[in-house]
């Protein structure tokens, strides 16, 4: 006996050494892409026939985490890892399928024929027949066996199924079982596996629809240990519900390997930095040249099928151009371009106001974005520097910019003030000698005089000479005889017009000279 057990031993770690040997996979040559482009990766294995389950991660971008050859389409440059993982074909649990009945395992339930009170379990094919509340469920294995249903005790951590096994030192297994709930409940199974005392993997339960088969599972890497004491235990202490089945215990070496593969994007060019720029503006019909900086470019296409590598324009519009970059990547960008011109708009020339009155600019520009004016009035009255329209009224130099998408214009004006009231010429001399030239003494005025009233006086303040007609003058006669010689004084009084149009009263004297 013992010779036949150590030979078994070896034809058995000589199968699984075998079983290892072929489990091997490789990810493939990595590759590069365009942006937003795909690629297949190509997981091949040492044994095509095996029946690998794939996983593929991260799966962003893949369209199937769990094939050999999924699509990938990274939005970054990406190493993928394959992993994948066969068990052994030898079953190291006996009567996993209970097939041999109520042996080759220990419970802490008790096996009783009808499972009606808690911490009972019944192998049987039909859940119904061990319990009339149960759902009719039949058992998993093919063909229809057994399986183990279990009314589960309101105590946590109780073994419902053991068994100890024979492992290989640094060996890697997987671990599973099928569970369905066995009435129709919110309170389901809370199962989890343990092995050599020690709680591995995730608590795990059943479908809450009575009858459907689950499957869990999880893997445990063996290392130094020569045996394996594997448990389900159930954690659950509902004292409702908690009526389950499992079915299939599996124990089998697991053939396990990773492989990985990058999967480069190439770097996708910044249109405003590489490309056409950003919507930009053509001034006085100046032509512009575009172009682009993308490395190793070729197979330029504009918007007319022109093929150069530059395109020049004076007018405003849509531009576009494709090209292949230097990693065979297609590359599109578009510009577009609005037509202007400078400023066009001119202050006056330099011109004279009279004193106190107004003068208003504009400067209005239909394309303009901006102004701003500079000067002796720029906060007289409601003006405002950053308008179009500007009133002025002190003498200086006038300054305004007026911007647009072109550039700014500076335009200057310089304003000169003059009084412009109403001032009367009264001679300061006359020399009535009848000889034609200069006999009277008028009043000389460019503006209407209104309300005149105009005197001279002799030394002693004797008035001499008076009139309210603007247009009669003094012939030097006082009384019809010959005025002395010498000074007099005259005193006028009139209104007339200032520049806003008001009638203003005013007052002039002087002296002249009477020569003969």
């Amino acid at each position: 006996m013992k010779t036949k057990f150590l030979l078994l031993s070896i034809l058995c770690f000589a199968s699984f050494q075998n079983f290892a040997q072929i489990c091997a996979v490789d990810a493939g040559a990595d590759a590069s892409i365009c942006p937003s482009d795909s690629t297949p990766l190509m997981a091949t294995v040492a044994d095509p026939t095996a029946n690998y389950r794939y996983f593929w991660s991260p799966e962003a971008g893949l369209s199937d985490s769990t094939i050999a050859n999924p699509m990938a389409m990274p939005t970054a440059t990406t190493v993928y890892y394959v992993t994948i993982t066969d068990t052994d074909s030898t079953e190291l649990v006996v009567n996993g399928d209970f097939s041999l009945g109520n042996t080759a395992f220990l419970s802490d339930y008790r096996d009783s024929i009808s499972v009606w009170n808690k911490g009972t379990f019944n192998i049987t094919t039909n859940s119904q027949a061990v319990h009339p509340s149960f759902s009719p469920c039949l058992d998993h294995t093919a063909g229809g066996v057994n399986m183990m249903v279990v009314n589960g005790s309101d105590v946590s951590n109780e073994i419902v199924w053991q068994q100890t096994i024979n492992v290989t030192p640094l060996t890697t297994y997987e671990y599973s079982t099928w569970v369905i709930n066995a009435v129709q409940t919110t309170n389901l199974p809370e199962l989890q596996f343990s092995i050599n005392g020690q709680l591995i993997g995730p608590v795990f339960t059943s479908l809450p629809s009575p009858c459907d088969w689950s499957q869990f599972f999880t893997t445990w890497y063996s290392d130094t240990a020569t045996t394996a004491t594997i448990r389900i235990i159930n954690q659950s202490t509902a004292g409702v519900g908690n009526d389950f089945a499992i079915d299939d215990i599996s124990f089998r070496a697991l053939c396990l390997a990773i492989d990985s593969v990058t999967v480069t994007v190439y770097d996708e060019y910044d249109p405003l930095i590489n490309g056409l720029g950003v919507d930009t503006v053509i001034c006085d019909a100046n032509p512009m040249t575009l172009s682009t900086s993308i490395p190793g470019a070729t197979n330029f296409v504009w918007q007319d099928n022109s093929t150069a590598e530059t395109y020049t324009t004076g007018n405003g519009g849509i531009y576009s151009v494709s090209l292949i970059d230097g990693n065979g990547c297609d590359f599109a960008d578009s510009i577009s371009i609005t037509a202007s011109q400078s400023p066009q708009v001119s202050l006056p020339s330099d011109t004279t106001i009279c004193e106190d009155n107004l003068v208003t600019f504009n400067v209005y520009d239909p394309t303009a974005t901006a102004y701003l004016w500079r000067g002796p009035s720029v906060y007289f009255l409601q003006n405002n520097p950053k308008d179009s329209v500007f009133t002025a009224t002190f003498a200086g130099v006038y300054e305004v910019d007026i911007t647009n998408s072109c550039g700014t214009l500076t335009q200057l004006i310089e304003l000169n003030t003059e009084d412009c009231t109403c001032s009367p010429f009264i001679p300061t001399a006359f020399t009535p000698n009848n000889d034609g030239d200069n006999d009277e003494l008028f009043i000389y005025t460019g503006c209407v005089l209104e309300d005149v009233n105009f005197s001279v006086f002799d030394r002693w303040g004797a008035r001499v000479f008076a009139t309210t007609d603007v247009s009669m003058g003094w012939d030097g006669l006082i009384g019809g005889s010959l005025a002395p010689l010498g000074v007099y004084i005259y005193k006028l009084e009139y209104k007339s017009e200032n520049f806003k149009g008001e009638l203003v009263s005013s007052i002039a004297y002087g002296d002249i000279t009477l020569v003969r």
